[in-house]
């Protein structure tokens, strides 16, 4: 492929201009620490830790549960589902186990922007892949 094959670029320095993505590991680089790779979650991801007393412990149940979760699935190489419990979202969760509200994420690594192929974590919900 080259330049003139491509119809549209959105870039992730696009996406954090217009708040569409956060890197996250710039804000609890300890909650982070899981990856090597800097983190960033949608803005829909980043809805889940409003309303928070700990967003700090919200960003590293994602993190720890995308690496460690038993339920995790590897869709590709890169890309992994998996389901994290958050109490207190003003969004819907995907489904209740156990009386616990529970969130479908999908975490994926891929180069860090179209321009810059270093390594990056972005975590997302399915319907945004």
């Amino acid at each position: 492929m080259n330049e003139s094959d491509i119809i549209f670029t959105y870039t992730r320095k696009e996406a954090i201009a217009d708040n569409e993505q956060t890197c996250i590991s710039e804000l609890y680089p300890s909650d982070c620490r899981v990856f090597k790779y800097p983190v960033y979650f949608t803005r829909k991801v980043m809805s889940l830790l409003e309303n928070s007393h700990d967003p700090g412990g919200i960003v590293w149940d994602i993190c720890y549960m995308s690496v460690k979760s038993p339920s995790r699935i590897e869709l590709s190489p890169s890309t992994v589902k998996f389901s994290v419990i958050i109490e207190n979202a003003e969004i819907k969760p995907d489904f209740v186990e156990d009386g616990c509200p529970c969130y479908t994420l999908i975490c994926q690594v891929g180069a860090t922007d179209f321009d810059d192929p270093a390594p990056a974590v972005t975590v997302m919900f399915p319907d945004e892949m």
